[in-house]
């Protein structure tokens, strides 16, 4: 564990390569972890948030007994995700039954879309060797779709990557838990640290609370499955993701895995649409094992998706963010904001510990949220204006690729080497 002190960013990644140097690897013949660029890392996580939803629908459609008698047993784990795309080729008249038309058409193209780029990743980047079935799903819980969270777990191992996917907003449990406002005081897990942090009620709950099976919860699950893989997979990268919920959840998630000393460092959080996790508190938290190197994380957010801007208390109470700073919500990472396919802007969280710095700059951005929101109930009740839309994996995939170029040019890593970054407010 190192100690509280911020480390020089541009050692730690390795200089101008983007790669981490991490000490056992220095002591090692091991070569240095390849990371991706950002377009690869926003794409990759956003295909595999996409393939949450679509793999929690086949498999409910499975349980239901409405596939093909050939294709039941493509979806027991293991799973490649090619023979996924399969049984949706094979089952198109029950997919549409249960989803319509439009369903369908998304699944279809964007399972078109994923499967291209898993034959590029395919590809070995040291070797130029075409690796088979180079990413499989070994884990997926959605025993209790309609009550708890949803999750997967899949090993790729081109990339040397295992990855922890959370599904999004669903289900009316889901929503509930996205419209609750409420704190929870959480005992900080880091090394060192005193105090609490607070952590929206809802999310915590989906990933703390007990399991109605086995009573243990989700996030034990998931750090005993990633201890059991690690060991398979030695010198694997972990990362988290998810759309919406899912994206809050990652978020939390990736906190606790970069906490937990048994998980390889940096825990990486690509993360698509997410609302705000926790107060400053956590933040802080979440700060200080980005300054230590041991967590990194890109919030990718669509400009008008609203569900970006949640949850938020006070927004038109100046004495509340006066005198309530330590209840009101903060986003954490770095920022990718998508204005469209061709404009997009990257900036990092602010880390001001003046009081009155803090007020006056959330006194601003609160009454623009707030302005935000007002202005677009009306035509939110009307129907007269898609709020959805942008909030929407179609949506948030088709900017990314947009803004593919630029972002080909661009590496997490740099970005936390870069002290000259414009701050977000949030």
């Amino acid at each position: 564990m190192t100690d509280g002190k911020k480390q020089p960013f541009l050692s730690f990644w390795g200089g101008n390569s983007g790669a981490p140097q991490q000490q056992e690897q220095q002591a090692t013949s091991e070569p240095p972890f390849k990371w991706p660029n950002m377009f690869e890392e926003s794409k990759e996580m956003m295909e595999a948030s996409i393939l949450i939803y679509a793999l929690t629908d086949l498999r409910a459609l499975w349980r239901m007994g409405k596939l093909s008698a050939g294709d039941q047993q493509l979806l027991a784990l293991p799973l490649n995700p090619a023979d996924a795309m399969t049984a949706v080729s094979n089952n198109l008249d029950a997919l549409k039954a249960t989803f319509g038309e439009t369903g369908v058409d998304y699944y279809t193209s964007s399972f078109s879309a994923i499967q291209d780029s898993l034959r590029h990743q395919s590809v070995d980047p040291e070797t130029g060797e075409t690796v088979l079935e180079s990413t499989q799903l070994v884990a997926f819980d959605d025993e209790n779709t309609q009550t708890e969270l949803v999750y997967g777990i899949a090993v790729n191992t081109v990339r040397k990557r295992i990855t922890v996917g959370f599904r999004g907003s669903v289900t009316v449990t889901d929503f509930v838990v996205d419209a609750s406002a409420v704190l929870v005081e959480r005992a900080n897990p880091i090394e060192g640290q005193r105090g609490n942090i607070g952590i929206h009620y809802g999310f915590h709950d989906y990933l703390y609370g007990s399991k109605k099976s086995t009573g243990e919860n989700k996030c034990e699950r998931i750090m005993v499955e990633l201890v059991e893989l690690l060991k398979q997979y030695p010198g694997f990268k972990v990362y988290s993701t998810g759309h919406s919920l899912g994206a809050a959840l990652s978020t939390i998630f990736a906190f606790e895995a970069a906490s937990d000393p048994r998980m390889p460092k940096p825990v990486s959080c690509i993360n698509i649409a997410s609302p705000k996790v926790g107060s400053m508190s956590f933040r802080r938290a979440f700060q200080s094992l980005e300054h230590t190197q041991q967590l990194r994380c890109l919030r990718i957010a669509n400009h008008k998706d609203i569900v970006t801007l949640l949850p938020d208390r006070g927004s038109l109470s100046c004495i509340y963010i006066m005198c309530c700073q330590s209840n009101v919500y903060r986003h954490v990472g770095m920022e990718l904001k998508l204005y469209s396919a061709t404009k997009m802007s990257l900036s990092k969280t602010a880390e001001s510990k003046s009081y009155f710095r803090i007020f006056f700059r959330d006194w601003r951005r609160q009454v623009k949220n707030s302005a935000i929101m007002v202005l677009s109930l009306p035509f939110v009740c009307c129907c007269r204006v898609d709020f959805l839309k942008y909030h929407g994996c179609d949506e948030y995939m088709e900017r990314i690729v947009g803004n593919c170029r630029e972002l080909e040019y661009q590496t997490l890593n740099g970005l936390y080497e870069k002290e000259d970054l414009e701050t977000s407010a949030d």
